[in-house]
């Protein structure tokens, strides 16, 4: 989550829990079992045929097999062209995905009076299988992400005729998806970055302590990744919030002061209640960083252990965008765990292809 001080207490929202309740609305005839059960089938298999693009499996085609609108199918044929060029990055990072698992499910359909035309908002869960992998291991990233679909109806049935998935803003996006570029800044750096070196850094090297329980935190981020806590609230950037959850499971201890203050941290039943460091990733990097020792940031972004963190600047404007937690380190790569996603056990090779411009933080925890 994105935070700038004193400003940010104002702009912290709640994601609704009632978003997850279906909700088909028409009062026509032409909404019918039969329609949902169509536009719900095309969904899946545009998802399902995104997804495939990026694995190793052979590609049935050169696009997507779809009825869709002309202006769509030269939209996808771009995209086709994007997925098959990351596909070959990744193959040759580290083997890339073997094959994909999708899941979908609608959570809204709106028709039109005529029955002409659906918007559908759907909840794609996907699971990318590595290519190389560890036994004991994640064998595979999965994330969540919802989209919104709009289909046409036509003399032959329901044509796609649009397409928008929704990427939480200032995270890193599913690697089926391209997110917007955002524009870079590059204002002068006030924060010692981790270099993005693989060669030099070293994955294997993390000296825990009997301070904290790093397999609590870690164990809290796999446990929490999908259904948040319903002991927290959740917030709309929901990254560093789930990142202060983790680490209160760990042990770390909250500190009182004004909730503006980078030097406190702590949770209320209230947003108003809550320090800026708790959901604002700027906020917690000076926390951590700064004002607590708690952790302390690493030379390279594979000096990364067990349980640390790793933030985000992605338009390198010296206010940190993003926080992930490593819930797994090994040969093949760290992996790390979020929210707003939610995406769980993503490479980091994976995420240095996504955004090689980005300014990275590997926090020491």
């Amino acid at each position: 989550m994105r935070v700038r001080a004193i400003a940010v207490g104002t702009v912290l929202t709640l994601v609704l829990s009632a978003a997850t309740s279906v909700n088909i609305s028409a009062a026509v005839a032409a909404d019918s079992k039969d329609d949902r059960q169509q536009v719900s089938e095309l969904a899946q298999s545009y998802l399902q045929q995104r997804a495939d693009r990026l694995t190793n499996r052979p590609l049935k085609s050169a696009g997507f097999v779809l009825a869709t609108t002309p202006e769509l199918a030269t939209q996808l044929q771009g995209d086709a062209s994007k997925l098959d060029g990351r596909r070959a990055r990744l193959q040759k990072i580290d083997g890339g995905f073997s094959y994909a698992e999708v899941s979908s499910s609608v959570e809204k359909a709106d028709f039109t009076a005529d029955g002409r035309r659906v918007v559908v908002r759907v909840v794609e869960r996907t699971n990318l299988y590595f290519q190389v992998t560890e036994p004991n291991s994640p064998q595979y990233n999965g994330y969540q992400l919802r989209h919104t679909l709009t289909f046409n109806r036509g003399e032959t049935g329901w044509t796609l005729a649009a397409i928008e998935a929704e990427i939480p803003p200032n995270a890193p996006a599913p690697a089926t998806q391209f997110a917007p570029s955002l524009p870079a800044v590059k204002a002068a750096p006030n924060k010692t970055q981790s270099s993005i070196d693989a060669k030099t850094g070293s994955t294997n090297h993390k000296v825990t302590t009997s301070a904290y329980d790093y397999y609590a935190i870690a164990d809290y981020a796999n446990t929490y990744v999908w259904n948040p806590n319903p002991d927290y609230r959740v917030y709309s950037q929901d990254c560093t919030n789930f990142l202060s959850q983790a680490m209160k499971a760990g042990g770390w201890q909250p500190v009182d002061g004004d909730r503006t203050w980078d030097g406190a941290w702590y949770y209320g039943n209230w947003t108003w209640t809550t320090s800026y460091t708790w959901a604002g990733a700027e906020n917690w990097y000076w926390f951590a960083t700064y004002q607590t020792q708690r952790t302390w940031i690493l030379p390279y972004v594979y000096d990364l252990g067990f349980a640390d963190v790793l933030q985000l600047d992605f338009q390198q404007d010296n206010i940190i965008d993003h926080s992930m937690i490593v819930t797994m380190v090994n040969t093949v790569d760290v992996h790390l765990t979020y929210h707003s996603g939610p995406e769980h056990n993503k490479r980091l090779r994976h995420i240095l292809d996504q955004y090689p411009n980005a300014w990275y933080y590997a926090h020491r925890t």
